[in-house]
């Protein structure tokens, strides 16, 4: 799945019909607000991918669980 796709999911699953209005009108981010956007949404997957990683070392069986 690509970044813009599941930007695009993931801001329709948030967004409810009567906030949809007003997300539209919002200002475009700028290059920075993106930027920094995205390097906390990447730091947010690498402490999930941690914490998974962690959670298959220490159980012989975690693997079947996820």
């Amino acid at each position: 799945m690509t970044k813009k796709s599941t930007e695009n999911s993931l801001n329709n699953s948030v967004a409810s019909p009567s906030s949809a209005n007003k997300t539209a009108k919002k200002k475009a981010l700028s290059r920075k607000e993106k930027f920094e956007a995205s390097k906390k949404a990447n730091q947010a997957m690498m402490k999930a991918w941690k914490l998974i990683s962690q959670r298959s070392s220490n159980s012989p069986d975690a693997k079947d669980h996820i």
